[in-house]
């Protein structure tokens, strides 16, 4: 694994992230639908859900680990991808040569958490209002790198 990637001319790429975590209200449903339950909360017409985003920004360090991650911008509410954070510090890419004063290749992904689109209980119309769908999206420039005395 150590050898992948450290030819310098390719970016590093994901070797192993630990899984995303359900919202309650999809882990509620999931479990309704293994045990054949009715679900436990179904959408009704006049409910709102508002799709929430998050970009956040890390280093991924030479020897392939992340480091510094940080929501940069979101949504009106960032409090919902506190658990973001912790899934991309234990993220593992391939490990790439770089001079020592290299601090590694800043990263930029965005995160958006919206509703699957059903038709509620009471409507004829469908719109987001499922279980919540975890999407991302890498935002960064291609071949982007920066030294430690860039900030």
């Amino acid at each position: 694994m150590r050898a992948i990637g450290r030819d310098g001319s390719t970016r590093p790429e994901l070797v192993w992230a630990p899984p995303y975590r359900p919202t309650a209200l999809a882990a509620a449903q999931d479990e309704a639908r293994k045990l054949g339950l009715p679900n436990p909360l179904p959408a009704r017409s006049s409910d709102v859900d508002p799709i929430k985003w998050v970009d956040i920004g890390f280093w991924i360090r030479p020897d392939g680990k992340t480091d510094e991650p940080e929501i940069l911008r979101g949504s009106r509410s960032t409090g919902w991808a506190g658990y973001l954070l912790k899934q991309v510090s234990e993220r593992r890419y391939t490990g790439f040569s770089s001079s020592s004063t290299d601090r590694g290749v800043y990263r930029v992904e965005r995160f958006t958490l919206r509703g699957t689109y059903q038709v509620p209980v009471g409507s004829l119309i469908a719109r987001r209002g499922g279980a919540a769908r975890l999407e991302v999206l890498d935002l960064t420039q291609p071949d982007t790198s920066a030294s430690s005395n860039r900030s």
